[in-house]
């Protein structure tokens, strides 16, 4: 099962996400992307502090929602663990996203 708290701080909305991002909690991540974000938002954050782990069908809909929305949005990925950040790294989606780490290390991505 996959859990989101959304919150907007002036331009910035951030999807703090608890759970794994696998096959079946993919569609959950989609629909919530495929949401309409408040006017006068142009970042996206992605809080994966409390994320365990992605699968490839999760992977998936990150670039696909990276595809739709980069001409609107810049799209972060915050506070993910290290099995996830090296996951990103091997599909090339840290290229996409803004990532860093929970250690606070960071892996920027083209905007």
């Amino acid at each position: 099962m996959l859990y989101l708290k959304s919150s907007t701080q002036g331009s910035v909305t951030i999807y703090k996400l608890e759970g794994a991002i696998e096959r079946i909690s993919s569609s959950q991540l989609q629909r919530w992307l495929s949401a309409p974000l408040p006017s006068g938002v142009t970042s996206l954050v992605l809080d994966f502090s409390q994320v365990d782990y992605i699968t490839s069908a999760g992977q998936r809909v990150l670039l696909a929602y990276f595809v739709e929305a980069r001409s609107r949005v810049r799209l972060m990925i915050r506070n993910a663990s290290l099995p996830v950040v090296q996951s990103l790294a091997l599909s090339g989606l840290d290229r996409l996203y803004q990532v860093t780490a929970k250690s606070g290390s960071a892996r920027d991505g083209r905007e």
